[in-house]
């Protein structure tokens, strides 16, 4: 389970880098560019969230080696 967390997260961050090169190189309509922003803004919440949560286990093993 761990492995799939870790899939989706490189996952999201690939495609996370394709919106960023679309919309940095393409001449793409103001409604394509909104959709496209607003998919990247959702995923960015995301990658937020699982590093949020990575770090917080991580603090839990800090502790529990102290």
């Amino acid at each position: 389970m761990e492995e799939n967390k870790n899939i989706d997260f490189e996952k999201s961050l690939n495609r996370l880098d394709e919106i960023v090169k679309v919309i940095e190189s393409a001449n793409l309509p103001l409604e394509e560019t909104i959709s496209l922003y607003e998919e990247g803004s959702k995923i960015i919440k995301e990658l937020e969230t699982s590093l949020k949560n990575a770090e917080e286990r991580i603090a839990q093993v800090i502790n529990i080696t102290k």
